[in-house]
């Protein structure tokens, strides 16, 4: 960060005269530069800095070592509400009270006698406030002989019937790039799906989104739709929705296990991805999350590098966790008053420090049981009213940036006589997808099911499919077990269409 000297540079000259004589040091008068400089080279004297350290109450130096080890750094304003109170003093009342003489707290025995320093920074359009030990200080400040974090999560029972989420996101994904490339989607100027055709694509999810989530979709359908633009699968041409032919063909001829990780990666390091605003019990009227929504995303996820992935823990055991060991992760110092907030089932505005359950904690218990259940990187205990969750295997290696195993095993699918086709669990989303570009949609659910008519055999000729290798594509499907009078219709609707076109 900055060197001693530097950060006794920015102090007022009464500040530092008095951090001065605290330490006995006589330093030129009026002079902040050379004082900084003078107090700098006594301090950092080995036996000098000991003595010193040993001066500090016990209270102080965990703080101040607390300081030094904490990842992310430490806000201000979480240095001061864990440690304080803080007197805010001018250059006249410095002089007046000398508070380096008698402090009142960890805080002030820190700040006002030039252990700990307040630095202001700008990272990626947002200023943050932060409490930070100089450089030097990281060498010679003893390391703590207890932990100064708060303990880990205690772990929870085992439920006996847990939820997991598995491939239904990626498998929707599937049902909705298939549904616009086959037919298109009309939307509003904002991207949004319009009622009717949401209606449409939405009974094609392996769980149906209900009649009453097509005026205002729940935060998963977003998610989705979000997630086709940030990987590029879609674009948008006036009021439609047309797929990416090359982009959605690279990504669905990938392993299975590679198109998890992408849509993991899309949610975790998107910039556009208002998590805070989709908070359902919150009503977020302020556009603070921009520069803030990945950032905070990725600060929450790094402390959850610890859990272990076979272990169980409560959601509100982690959210008090947090709430210890940083509690700053979204907002910080005046935010938690200036951010506009409220709660939607009773309207109360939640601003300041002591609403932070009421956000912080909302927002992470909506990051668990949301998108991290959603792409099936952790387990819950039950769907509806979920209390408890679990790292997924999945899920610990996402988090610590390692991939799944890559599993090239293609089962077979069936063809039956009455021109369904049927295909197994873990069918590959590509096969699937060329699936739908020739049938018809029946059911996602207990499998997926699809029937080969000869309308469907005709759009998929006129969008581009040969014959022929529609053909031996429904051959590889089934391991060469088409029913014969189906695939004798089959080529000849395709050879129709093929003439006709």
């Amino acid at each position: 960060m900055r060197g001693l000297r530097e950060c006794l540079q920015d102090h007022p000259w009464p500040l530092l005269e008095g951090i001065a004589q605290w330490l006995g040091v006589t330093v030129t008068p009026q002079d902040v530069r050379q004082a900084a400089a003078e107090i700098a080279a006594y301090v950092l004297q080995p036996e000098v800095f000991i003595t010193l350290w040993q001066r500090l109450s016990p209270q102080a130096q965990n703080a101040c070592q607390h300081v030094l080890t904490a990842q992310p750094p430490m806000s201000w304003h979480t240095f001061v509400r864990r440690y304080g109170p803080l007197r805010e003093m001018g250059p006249a009342r410095l002089q007046r009270e000398q508070p380096w003489r008698s402090p009142q707290s960890p805080a002030e025995e820190l700040f006002y006698r030039g252990w700990v320093f307040r630095r202001v920074f700008h990272q990626q359009g947002r200023w943050l406030e932060l409490a930070i030990v100089p450089d030097e200080y990281s060498l010679l400040i003893p390391q703590p002989t207890t932990a100064t974090s708060p303990s880990p999560i205690p772990n929870a029972p085992i439920p006996s019937h847990p939820v997991q989420a598995g491939d239904t996101f990626l498998e929707d994904m599937v049902t909705l790039v298939a549904f616009i490339y086959n037919e298109g989607m009309h939307v509003d100027w904002e991207g949004r799906p319009l009622r009717g055709e949401l209606a449409q694509v939405g009974q094609r999810f392996i769980t149906p989104l209900p009649v009453t989530e097509l005026l205002h979709p729940p935060p998963r359908v977003h998610l989705l739709f979000h997630h086709l633009y940030t990987l590029g699968l879609v674009r948008q041409e006036g009021n439609r929705l047309h797929v990416h032919p090359r982009r959605l063909s690279r990504w669905l001829q990938q392993p299975r296990a590679y198109q998890r990780l992408t849509l993991w990666q899309a949610w975790v390091d998107s910039e556009q991805w208002p998590d805070l605003r989709q908070v359902p019990e919150l009503e977020c009227t302020m556009d603070e999350w921009r520069p803030t929504a990945r950032l905070a995303r990725k600060r929450f996820l790094t402390h959850l590098q610890s859990l272990a992935a076979d272990r169980w823990y409560t959601i509100d055991d982690l959210i008090a966790w947090m709430f210890e060991k940083a509690p700053d992760f979204y907002r910080q110092g005046a935010e938690y008053d200036t951010w506009v907030i409220r709660r939607r089932s009773d309207g109360q505005w939640l601003r300041g420090f002591e609403h932070w359950h009421d956000v912080e904690g909302a927002l992470i218990r909506f990051y668990l049981v949301g998108p991290m259940f959603w792409l099936d990187a952790l387990a819950l205990d039950e769907a509806t009213q979920p209390t408890r969750f679990c790292l997924t295997e999945a899920g610990r290696r996402w988090l610590r940036r390692r991939s799944e195993p890559m599993r090239m095993h293609r089962p077979p699918a069936t063809v039956t006589d009455d021109f369904l086709v049927r295909l197994p669990a873990k069918v590959h989303p590509f096969d699937r997808f060329r699936v739908a570009r020739f049938a018809d949609w029946v059911a996602s659910h207990p499998q997926f099911t699809y029937r080969i008519t000869p309308q469907s055999v005709t759009r998929a000729i006129r969008q581009g499919v040969p014959p022929r290798r529609l053909l031996a594509f429904l051959r590889r499907l089934t391991r060469h077990q088409v029913p014969s009078h189906v695939y004798r219709a089959v080529a000849r609707w395709a050879e129709t269409a093929n003439t006709t076109s």
